[in-house]
């Protein structure tokens, strides 16, 4: 998966599962982690609020911010931006950049079937 994110500029979003009294599995928390940079995942996940998509943007959790009629037309115009670059220095460079928090996830995953076939 491409992390560049696209959301929708009317669109709210946060990480609230403490807010209802469910802590992160390992393997969930691994992502909130490796993603957007430390201050954004603790003021989301620790937070506990919903934001708007202009905070999320400045928190670095997404790349681009859209008009709502814009997101799906936007994200097939960067998906066949990225399917005419070459698979295979595409991969390695995404493996390079994620490797370590994906093999992590791997080893978290191991005991749990579901979780598994998520991140396999």
């Amino acid at each position: 998966m491409y992390r560049s994110a696209r959301a929708s500029r009317t669109g709210r979003y946060g990480l609230t599962e403490i807010k209802v009294g469910v802590p992160y599995q390992q393997a969930a928390i691994g992502i909130v982690r490796a993603e957007p940079a430390p201050h954004a995942a603790r003021a989301l996940a620790l937070g506990n609020q919903l934001v708007h998509a202009g905070e999320c943007l400045r928190l670095g959790v997404f790349d681009e911010v859209v008009e709502p009629e814009r997101v799906l037309p936007r994200a097939t115009e960067i998906a066949r931006t990225l399917a005419a670059f070459s698979a295979d220095a595409y991969e390695r460079t995404k493996r390079d950049l994620r490797g370590h928090t994906l093999e992590r996830l791997r080893t978290t995953a191991a005991d749990d079937p579901l979780l598994a076939r998520w991140v396999g």
